[in-house]
């Protein structure tokens, strides 16, 4: 009777080694991907953000941040009133659907 075995040490060690290394390859391209395509975004939106006041940026970066309007209010001495308006005006301006689309911009241009 013939069994096949895996646990010689050289084959082991050599397809841990070979796995390892694809996966650190796989995860480069996976990041070089997710670059390439924040800039072309960025490329694609960039005339949209240029729109943007200094103050709707910044409050675009603190609510990427995960910072919520009275609280961005409190940070930067306006009211929630005045951070919920210039909210609507960057979704407006950026033509933003979602929270999340907002991030994507905020990641784009460097905000985060």
């Amino acid at each position: 009777m013939f069994v096949f075995s895996l646990r010689q040490p050289n084959i082991r060690t050599m397809s841990t080694t070979t796995l390892q290394r694809r996966d650190k390859l796989s995860s480069f391209a996976f990041k070089l991907k997710r670059i390439r395509k924040q800039e072309q975004f960025r490329l694609a939106h960039q005339q949209k953000f240029q729109c943007l006041t200094q103050r709707e940026k910044e409050i675009l970066q603190y609510l990427a941040e995960g910072y919520n309007n009275p609280q961005i209010g409190e940070m930067l001495y306006i009211s929630r009133l005045t951070v919920e308006q210039h909210r609507k005006n960057i979704i407006r301006k950026l033509k933003a659907k979602s929270a999340v689309e907002l991030f994507q911009f905020a990641l784009a241009f460097n905000l985060v």
